[in-house]
């Protein structure tokens, strides 16, 4: 079927180069052609690609089988600018490619030099976090409480890992899980966080619950399930106290594998909880695909909630279902006490943000943070065994409370 489907590609690039006098096309990998055309303007080159992606676009017959069009993702190279070499122009042309795929489907992209410096400092983040994955250096979890509103308690930690490079300092989240989910490397970030979790929430005097973020490419590939096990099992930890956060891209999916490892997840005890909540246009269907324990509102309607009535609603909506279905909702990102005054009115149960307290690491990792951030004195880290992290909510909120 595939072969079927090249020979149309390359049948419809070749009239579609017939009216480029002096084009030429060739076949450089299964799925990847090239095209040489002998002009240099942009404006043509850009109008010429996007009439390549148009044309292969369209449906395809194969018999008597109907497929979609291919989205195609096309990168420019100019000679000699790019290079001269064709081993250059293609390498470079395929940068570009790469660089107008992450954007969206069926893309044009011309080469820039900051492309390449780019993708290089991304291949060395790579490298980088491949050998912190390996030994174990400059990986953290620093913890984030979930308060229960009603009596000001913790009822859960978010583990939410965090990295410091070498001669590069802290790296953001952002910046390195899309690398590690991109490649093998989200399997064993996901493992060394989960692990961690598991291991300090043994040590939590409250027995709360611990929370672990499960990208959605961990999913259905039969290795989750088996390495949740093992590890509740290494470390001691009752099932029922670890919380796994399903993000929306896990959530969407209707795949047999994934709902799979759901339903064995939550038959052995541990919690469901449901990230994102109100960002996805299915995220309401489900909570009848899968059974759900908690349910976190998006920080985005949480932070607009005062000022917008229409993010009230869906938070009001939200806590209104989870009171229905007898579990707890959780608003995210507060910050400030008209917010949390607001998600409490709107009956949120729970509640998470900068207002209760910033993530922080436990008591055994502030002495290395310390020295990696050149101060004994960091007021914003736990100090010693100082333990607010795991018993307590910000003074101001404490304040609230005892009125």
């Amino acid at each position: 079927m595939l072969a079927k489907l090249i020979v149309q590609v390359a049948d419809r690039l070749r009239l579609a180069c017939q009216s480029e006098p002096e084009s030429h096309i060739g076949r450089l990998e299964e799925s990847q052609f090239a095209v040489i055309v002998p002009y240099a303007e942009r404006e043509r080159l850009e109008r010429f690609a996007n009439m390549l992606v148009e044309v292969l676009g369209r449906p395809y017959w194969l018999g008597q089988k109907m497929l979609p069009g291919v989205a195609a993702v096309i990168g420019i190279v100019k000679r000699p600018q790019h290079g001269t070499s064709s081993d250059r122009l293609i390498a470079r042309a395929d940068i570009a490619m790469r660089v107008a795929k992450s954007g969206r489907k069926g893309a044009v992209g011309f080469f820039h030099p900051d492309m390449e410096r780019h993708l290089l400092e991304r291949m060395q983040l790579e490298q980088d976090l491949r050998h912190a994955l390996e030994t174990g250096e400059g990986l953290f979890v620093f913890y984030q409480p979930i308060m229960d509103v009603s009596s000001g308690r913790v009822s859960t930690r978010e583990a939410l890992v965090r990295w410091y490079r070498p001669l590069w300092g802290w790296v953001s989240p952002a910046s390195f899980v899309p690398i590690a989910e991109e490649t093998d490397l989200i399997r064993h970030l996901g493992a060394f966080v989960l692990k961690r979790a598991c291991s300090d929430a043994l040590h939590w005097e409250d027995s709360a619950r611990v929370a672990v973020n499960i990208s959605g490419r961990q999913f259905g590939r039969q290795s989750l399930v088996p390495a949740v096990m093992e590890t509740l099992r290494e470390t001691g930890l009752p099932a029922e106290r670890l919380e796994i956060e399903i993000t929306e891209t896990a959530a969407l999916s209707e795949d047999a594998d994934v709902l799979a490892d759901l339903h064995r997840l939550h038959a052995m005890g541990v919690r469901l909880s449901l990230d994102d909540f109100g960002t996805g246009y299915s995220s309401f269907s489900h909570l009848r695909t899968f059974h759900v324990d908690k349910i976190k509102i998006d920080g985005s309607f949480v932070r607009d909630m005062v000022e917008r009535a229409e993010c009230a609603s869906v938070v009001k909506a939200a806590a209104d279902i989870g009171k229905r279905l007898g579990i707890p909702v959780v608003a995210e990102c507060v910050e400030t006490e008209e917010q949390f005054r607001s998600i409490v009115f709107e009956g949120c149960t729970e509640a998470q943000g900068y207002l209760i307290s910033t993530p922080k690491p436990t008591a055994q990792d502030v002495v290395t943070i310390n020295v990696l951030n050149g101060s004994e004195g960091d007021a914003s880290f736990v100090k010693g065994n100082e333990m607010d992290i795991y018993f307590s909510c910000s003074v101001r909120l404490r304040e609230i409370y005892k009125k």
